[in-house]
């Protein structure tokens, strides 16, 4: 019996007890294989082939004590600047940062920027092809960078801080194991793995930002909570703006100042979609409402300026706007025009990511 199944109050099988430790993942806490075998019966159906690794995905995500470790490392890359970073590596931009990595784990180069909410099959379509997403369209309390952070920890953990392809324990390399969970096969997995909904652990991404939000890792916390406030403070405007154009009258002094912090725009959302939105619509008349349309109103401005073919110039030399990439689906867009690789491509791809890491 290990720490986890103590934990759980799990009651073991008497065979189970006599198993041997698996060769271990990674884990601050080792696990036995009757609770692994437990986390694949939780798992929703997937390809059997990587079952396995998404358990041990399900297991890291648990280990709050090694994410921790894994972003402190992150944390202490960015005050020192990683050796060997290429000159085309910009140092003042978290994404540019967590790109230098995810590079490493050969991760496609360009960067997709869903500027609005994406439908499941379109999301899936492009995890299918490795890439990542800087999540601005999925609102205030998930955070932009979340998965991006959820995939450094899991990079960390695979490749044994970047040290090789795949360590002892894992079956699959981290570009595999991310472009698996777009076959259609696995689509459940995703939500299961990084996105459970509402407050939970760190699979959950509202609780995930939150954390590091009140972690101390001082050069993470300092970009992820520059965006989160320009985010937060383009949402509220968003619905006040809402509220005074169809509720008048509404009383704000019995709401939380939301411009306060990450907790009291919380308590703000609770009180408007609760005490304003459900008492005078349906369910899904206050999805649509509160997750799509205000969404798109707050989006709008940072649509506008990000795309504009005639972009200001910025402190850090940059001039080029987003663009849509070539056969892109959805609200995405990129600093690359490039064409979209394709599923064929990005098997490829991570097929190649098994062998050897990629110079960043």
């Amino acid at each position: 019996m290990c720490g986890w199944c103590s934990r759980a109050n799990l009651t073991i099988p008497a065979l189970a007890a006599q198993k041997k430790m698996p060769v271990q993942w990674g884990l601050s806490d080792p696990m036995c294989e009757h609770y692994l075998s437990e986390i694949q019966k939780w798992l929703p159906e997937c390809m059997s082939a990587y079952r396995s690794d998404y358990a041990k995905i399900y297991s890291v995500m648990m280990d709050k004590p090694l994410v921790r470790s894994c972003l402190e490392k992150l944390d202490k890359a960015i005050a020192s600047k990683a050796q060997g970073a290429s000159p085309e590596t910009n140092w003042l931009r978290f994404s540019s940062i967590l790109s230098y990595f995810e590079k490493k784990c050969w991760f496609p180069e360009d960067i997709l920027l869903p500027l609005g909410v994406l439908d499941a099959e379109v999301f899936y379509s492009y995890i299918r092809r490795g890439y990542v997403l800087k999540d601005y369209g999925a609102g205030v309390k998930h955070g932009e960078f979340t998965h991006r952070l959820q995939w450094h920890a899991l990079m960390r953990v695979i490749t044994d801080d970047f040290t090789r392809p795949i360590r002892p324990g894992w079956d699959h390399s981290p570009l595999e194991l991310y472009v698996s969970l777009g076959m259609k096969q696995n689509h459940g997995i995703w939500g299961k793995l990084f996105d459970q909904r509402g407050d939970g652990f760190l699979d959950h991404p509202d609780s995930f930002h939150e954390w590091v939000l009140n972690s101390n890792l001082v050069n993470v916390v300092a970009f992820i909570s520059k965006r989160e406030t320009k985010r937060r403070e383009a949402f509220i405007k968003a619905i006040c703006d809402y509220i005074d154009f169809n509720e008048a009258g509404v009383d704000y002094s019995k709401a939380t100042n939301p411009l306060l912090s990450h907790a009291a725009f919380k308590e703000f959302e609770i009180w408007f979609v609760n005490e304003i939105l459900r008492k005078r619509h349906t369910e899904s008349t206050v999805k649509q409402i509160y997750e799509k349309d205000l969404t798109a109103k707050a989006d709008a401005s940072y649509l506008g300026k990000k795309t504009t073919t005639q972009a200001a110039q910025k402190p850090d030399g940059r001039t080029q706007p987003y663009r849509k990439p070539r056969m892109a689906l959805g609200p995405v867009y990129s600093f690359s025009a490039n064409h979209i690789i394709d599923a064929q491509a990005a098997d490829v791809r991570a097929r190649n990511s098994r062998s050897k890491l990629q110079a960043a």
